[in-house]
């Protein structure tokens, strides 16, 4: 069964909480999670298999929008969700192909048997911590501003997205 259009948390998962949190601790609890799931992503990040890091890293992201859809009483769709993050990661698919290594493509890396593998490695942790921070600040700040997943303009928000994933900042922040 699908979790669409369910604001419920998983039993027994102490980090998520059930109702909308009030504005003062909202920012540390939204924070939090983008914290950890951005920590989570960059250890996704080294599973050796090309494709299944990327699935398990999109799969982080969706639980972050999740996480923070709950602390901000905002219904969550995890089709639209899963949308969302497609349509943001893949534009930065033609940036990632340019700037070559360090990227989100750094997943491709790990399929050249040797030092493509060690090199993916080494950079997809970074690059999956990154994307996760960046995206979780956007909800952040989407949240705030009172928007929910319907009004969630991805062609807008791709340029910002990729703003952040350039800032040094956030690859900072990430770390």
């Amino acid at each position: 069964m699908s979790e669409t259009s369910t604001n419920e948390p998983p039993p027994g998962d102490p980090k998520v909480v059930e109702t909308p949190a009030e504005a003062p601790e909202r920012a540390t609890l939204a924070s939090g999670v983008v914290r950890r799931m951005s920590l989570w992503s960059a250890g996704a990040g080294v599973i050796p298999v090309p494709g299944v890091d990327l699935a398990v890293i999109v799969g982080l992201q969706v639980k972050t929008v999740r996480e923070l859809a709950l602390i901000y009483g905002v219904p969550f769709d995890e089709v639209r969700t899963k949308a969302i993050v497609a349509s943001l990661i893949g534009g930065l698919l033609p940036f990632n192909a340019a700037v070559g290594v360090g990227g989100l493509a750094s997943t491709l890396y790990k399929a050249i048997p040797g030092v493509g593998a060690v090199l993916g490695m080494i950079t997809m942790p970074a690059a999956a911590a990154a994307a996760n921070y960046a995206l979780g600040r956007l909800f952040i700040e989407h949240f705030e501003s009172g928007g929910t997943l319907l009004d969630f303009n991805a062609e807008k928000m791709r340029a910002r997205f990729r703003a952040e994933m350039e800032n040094p900042q956030t690859r900072r922040a990430a770390a």
